[in-house]
């Protein structure tokens, strides 16, 4: 992910956060999916922060905002995909994996796009 550009390259940082989590297995899926007060709170978020700075930290776009901005976009770039993997790894993972990272691309590209439009 490294290599990719933000936020022009969102779709596929999407699509790898999915695939790379649905190959983990189950330690992984309790760390990602725990929540609130759990003990693997700490951990998680070590986990998101090294690949949010990582990410979008290297963005022209995302270094021009302000922090409040920057924290809002981090907010809901977290919560967004976190909780659809939840809820994914929460049913069973019944649903087809691709239809999965389609439905996150969707919502969170539109909506980050969107976002970016209003902070210019």
């Amino acid at each position: 992910m490294k290599d990719y550009r933000y936020p022009d390259d969102l779709d596929k940082e999407i699509a790898a956060f999915f695939e790379f989590s649905a190959e983990q297995g189950e330690a992984y899926d309790r760390i990602t999916v725990s929540a609130g007060d759990s003990s693997y709170t700490g951990i998680r978020r070590e986990m998101i922060n090294e690949v949010m700075h990582k990410t979008w930290g290297q963005s022209p776009s995302f270094n021009l905002m302000s922090d409040w901005q920057k924290q809002v976009l981090f907010t809901f770039v977290e919560s967004t995909g976190l909780d659809i993997y939840r809820a994914w790894v929460l049913s069973d993972k019944k649903e087809p994996l691709e239809q999965v990272i389609k439905q996150a691309q969707s919502l969170m590209t539109g909506g980050i796009k969107q976002y970016l439009k209003i902070n210019d």
